[in-house]
């Protein structure tokens, strides 16, 4: 495979991976797959089939996966490319340990963290009606690890709260795991937000571009079908702001994510700096 032509979106959460899986996939030289899947698919994503195929799919090389993406496409396309398999740091990890991996261009995707947590735990529900082995590991194992329990401990100086229930350990979860954005914030690529990406067709393009490096045209035709990608995404109901989904979670949920911030000094400088507005530490 060409130095040239392979591309990956890193991210840690579906954060618009769906669409703009879908917006470069729409390209005549491009393929496109989501997740740990060696093969493009049309419609609604396979969840159940995507994990049977993730064990495969991270058992490979780099040059393995892009190879087994081109051919699997029964097509001859001049960029090859994943969004949402790695974050950015388990990527960087794997090209220094492969000594064949391809020089691929990386951009890493971002959500404001209120929007993002919320979105894990309304996923990790959904897992749960799958029993999905990620949804029986949340159930049973997090809440006993030693951090989980100390910021239980301070949480419930604030309010009385057990957190028993899968849901309510799904959304401690989902707000402990934001810490990887520490790592994944460190590492040397181009990092999107996520909102602005699917609402600003021109700062797509710029996206678009530090993917293929300006190699290949874009067509006002192909703009057009982004757009309307974009406008089936906000019917959907991705344009609820992080205002509102802080206002609407409960009491605890709340004071749980401030500790979060309170703790994460890192991000607490990063995520203002990218442009997300962060609710204020002094109500704890």
């Amino acid at each position: 495979m060409k130095e040239s032509g392979c591309f990956f979106v890193t991210s840690y959460g579906r954060t618009a991976t769906l669409w703009l899986t879908r917006a470069m996939d729409l390209h005549t030289d491009i393929v496109c797959t989501h997740g740990p899947s060696l093969y493009r698919f049309e419609g609604e994503e396979d969840f159940v089939q995507v994990q049977k195929t993730a064990s495969l799919f991270y058992g490979l090389s780099l040059k393995d996966i892009l190879i087994s993406i081109s051919t699997n496409s029964n097509s001859n396309k001049k960029w090859v490319g994943n969004v949402h398999a790695y974050t950015a740091l388990n990527l960087s990890t794997k090209q220094k340990a492969e000594s064949d991996a391809p020089l691929i261009r990386t951009v890493n995707l971002l959500r404001h963290p209120v929007t993002r947590i919320d979105s894990f735990w309304r996923r990790f529900q959904f897992e749960y009606t799958l029993r999905s082995p990620t949804a029986q590991w949340i159930n049973e194992g997090p809440m006993k690890q030693p951090r989980y329990q100390e910021v239980l401990k301070e949480l419930q100086c604030h309010h009385d709260v057990s957190i028993e229930s899968f849901d309510e350990r799904a959304f401690f979860h989902a707000v402990m795991q934001t810490s990887t954005d520490a790592g994944d914030l460190q590492i040397n690529v181009p990092h999107i937000a996520s909102e602005r990406l699917v609402a600003d067709i021109d700062y797509f393009c710029y996206v678009f571009d530090l993917l293929t490096g300006s190699d290949i045209s874009i067509s006002k035709e192909y703009l057009s079908s982004v757009s309307d990608l974009g406008k089936i995404n906000e019917a959907k109901g991705g344009g609820r702001s992080a205002i509102h989904v802080f206002e609407e979670w409960q009491p605890w949920q709340r004071t749980l994510f401030l500790l979060f911030l309170r703790d994460h000094p890192s991000l607490q400088a990063a995520y203002p700096s990218l442009g997300y507005r962060l609710p204020h530490l002094s109500v704890i």
